[in-house]
């Protein structure tokens, strides 16, 4: 304690770092529209693509092809992770690699 100083330094030194992390933690918080946008837009992705990984896990394909079509329409240049290409192929055909066509269905 006595190599740092003492205690009341300390404590302003520590509050002092406290605060610009705080201030650091805030500027790095504010989003532009366009940022928001594309995380608002990755939320619905993921939520979508989840309800079709349980859709399709409980046997009801149609759930999960409108999820997945959900997800084409919000990510054309969606690539599966947790379920297989299969399941994307109940609404999409692959023309060229990674490029995904929504079918009518």
């Amino acid at each position: 304690m006595q190599n740092l100083g003492y205690s009341k330094v300390l404590k302003e030194k520590i509050r002092n770092c406290n605060e610009k992390i705080n201030e650091g933690t805030n500027e790095m918080r504010e989003f532009s529209p366009e940022t928001e946008i594309a995380e608002s837009m990755e939320e619905r992705r993921q939520l979508y693509y989840g309800e079709a990984c349980e859709a399709f896990k409980c046997g009801n394909i149609e759930d999960a092809q409108r999820n997945i079509k959900d997800v084409l329409f919000i990510d054309p240049k969606f690539i599966p992770g947790r379920i297989l290409k299969f399941e994307v192929k109940l609404v999409a055909t692959f023309k060229k690699p990674w490029k995904q066509i929504i079918l009518d269905k």
